[in-house]
């Protein structure tokens, strides 16, 4: 299960550390009024940094500006 279903589910993960960590963020969520989003692997910004021939361009525009819109994907 990936952690944006986990994060929306009711139901518990067996892994206590993931289980801790998914209450964290639904806590953080909950309280600052924020939303967690779906990201597709293609927009994702750390990929340059991880994987071979990613798109460098979406994270340097986000370091050069200082901020990403998740609603126009950066």
């Amino acid at each position: 299960m990936q952690l944006f279903d986990q994060i929306s589910s009711t139901k518990q993960c067996s892994d206590k550390k993931i289980r801790l960590d998914v209450a964290e963020i639904q806590e953080t969520v909950t309280k600052e009024v924020s939303t967690i989003s779906w990201t597709a692997t293609a927009d994702m910004l750390a990929d340059c940094l991880t994987k071979r021939g990613a798109d460098f361009s979406k994270l340097a525009k986000v370091v050069e500006e200082g901020f990403c819109d998740a609603i126009t994907k950066c």
